[in-house]
């Protein structure tokens, strides 16, 4: 599904068009609804060691001072531009087999949390209240250009709080799903004659949710979220194994 805001309201006066922002995504004319509206980082500063941000959508000149960047909009919406679904039915001799998945691709998502998580505040990987991946990942020194987080700090000033409205965590939301798989066997009639029963019978086992390909490794949560595309510790789909039997009286 493809979409484009084309009117808005717009203040009498001055004209100014009433766009509706959230923390992370904008809803104005010529763009597409709940489309992501944040800063944009482009990595670690080698030498210094501090968040390098874009200072404009140009993204031409880079900045250390998080105060010299703007949101800016990132052309990708938290609403699947695509989604789909397949169904298979497959019958041999009595067995059979029932696939049900689905496809949801071109949009983003993101876990709100990410810059509570990833944090540069020194004293909460002290307390173990930071992530694993962050570990041997954070700026070593003048020169290090594979830091993936920057230098750490006492007291959280490098990013002023707009890490977790930026682009670092941003992530393709692209995703298949095998939301269901059936195997069954459905007995023949000449067996249930030699037992005197004349309807029909049938035994299944069953899987849902058995699994999900996500196309953007890096997410370490399911993609399957609302469509505002905000992870918000919401728990994953359960997945379920079941068995059962048909019986046609």
């Amino acid at each position: 599904m493809r979409n484009r805001v084309t009117k808005l309201q717009h203040e009498k006066k001055t004209g100014s068009v009433f766009a509706v922002e959230e923390e992370w995504t904008r809803t104005d004319e010529g763009h597409t609804l709940n489309e992501w509206y944040l800063y944009p980082s482009t990595g670690v500063d080698p030498t210094t060691g501090l968040p390098l941000w874009y200072t404009d959508a140009s993204r031409t000149q880079t900045t250390t001072d998080f105060t010299k960047t703007q949101r800016i909009w990132m052309g990708a919406s938290a609403i699947p531009t695509l989604t789909g679904g397949f169904n298979l039915h497959a019958d041999w001799k009595g067995v059979y087999m029932d696939v049900n998945a689905v496809w949801f691709a071109e949009h983003k998502i993101m876990n709100s949390y990410s810059g509570d998580f990833y944090s540069d505040n020194a004293r909460l990987l002290q307390s173990g209240r930071g992530v694993d991946d962050m570990y041997g990942k954070t700026w070593q020194g003048m020169g290090d250009n594979k830091a993936q987080f920057p230098i750490l700090s006492t007291d959280n000033s490098h990013t002023g709080g707009i890490a977790s409205a930026s682009d670092q965590y941003l992530r393709r939301g692209d995703f298949i799903r095998l939301r269901d798989l059936t195997l069954g066997y459905n007995f023949s009639k000449s067996l249930l004659t030699r037992l005197h029963f004349t309807r029909t019978i049938a035994v299944y086992a069953q899987v849902t949710n058995l699994f999900t390909y996500k196309f953007d490794k890096k997410p370490n949560y399911a993609p399957e979220i609302p469509e505002n595309g905000l992870w918000e510790f919401r728990n994953p789909a359960m997945r379920t194994f079941s068995i059962g039997c048909s019986v046609n009286f």
